[in-house]
């Protein structure tokens, strides 16, 4: 779990500079079309249903990391009670949740880098279109 974290805060600050890359594109437009690419990419947003679905990968990842720590404190007891048969049950279960959170994580990567692209792409419309 604690290497999905660390992939996730590498691929935001990642984005994040894609972000300040765009914003500083974005700065160079006019105000008119600063407003063409605002109202464009708010469509676009719209048409991903993105808040529907940043929403629902939120979901996903508080419950399953809900029960990581669950199996986390039943691994425990099981540990102390020497019950090793019930511990290799916890364990497989973990394994299936951190494959889970494996393809949360690139689902959510998508995500960003879809909307990213279109933020892109609406912004360099707009120059070359000011640019005529």
């Amino acid at each position: 779990m604690a290497r999905l974290r660390a992939r996730a805060y590498f691929a935001r600050k990642g984005h994040i500079a894609r972000i300040n890359e765009l914003q500083a594109t974005i700065s160079k437009l006019s105000p008119r079309d600063r407003a063409k690419v605002a109202k464009e990419l708010a469509a676009r947003y719209r048409e991903l249903r993105m808040d529907e679905r940043i929403e629902r990968l939120d979901r996903l990842v508080a419950e399953t990391e809900r029960r990581v720590r669950e199996l986390t404190r039943q691994a425990q007891e099981y540990m102390a009670r020497h019950d090793h048969k019930k511990l290799t049950g916890v364990l497989e279960t973990a394994q299936q949740l951190q494959r889970r959170c494996s393809k949360l994580v690139r689902l959510i990567k998508h995500t960003e880098n879809r909307l990213l692209a279109t933020a892109k792409n609406a912004a360099q419309q707009s120059s070359e279109v000011s640019h005529e």
